[in-house]
């Protein structure tokens, strides 16, 4: 068997060395290689990897987050913490943050949502201005 992706109902994976996918760029300065898309139960696996340049701004988890950071460096300004490489950290639902990214910045994220919406991107006065999503990812898997 030589498919890229198993389907079993809406769990769609990865079943090839993440070596070999491309990198999908999801936003400027933004790459992702999905991993896991379970639509059912609100959940992604993924790489991320991201460059100085972008700037998440304020954003809201309205999921479970775990996140290990791979290479680089990323930086929570709500709080004051750096995370560089070998660095685990999990995020509540509710976690509303700032972030900085560091230069070659790559990471290892499971979401676990209870919805489609993972996290909201706020403006100023705390408007929803986006959002990130279990179906953005439907389409990041290599076709089977």
């Amino acid at each position: 068997m030589n498919e890229a992706t198993i389907q079993e109902k809406e769990l769609r994976a990865l079943q090839a060395q993440a070596s070999q996918q491309d990198w999908s760029q999801v936003g400027p300065g933004i790459h992702v290689k999905a991993l896991v898309v379970d639509e059912q139960r609100h959940t992604v696996e993924y790489l991320l990897k991201e460059d100085s340049s972008w700037k998440p701004g304020l954003h809201r988890h309205l999921c479970e987050t775990s996140l290990l950071v791979l290479n680089g460096s990323i930086t929570n300004l709500s709080t004051g913490r750096k995370y560089a490489t070998g660095d685990f950290f999990y995020q509540e639902p509710g976690n509303t943050h700032l972030e900085q990214i560091g230069d070659g910045f790559t990471a290892y994220i499971s979401m676990r949502g209870t919805s489609d919406t993972l996290v909201e991107f706020l403006g100023d006065a705390g408007e929803v201005l986006g959002a990130f999503k279990v179906s953005h990812f439907k389409d990041l898997l290599p076709a089977h």
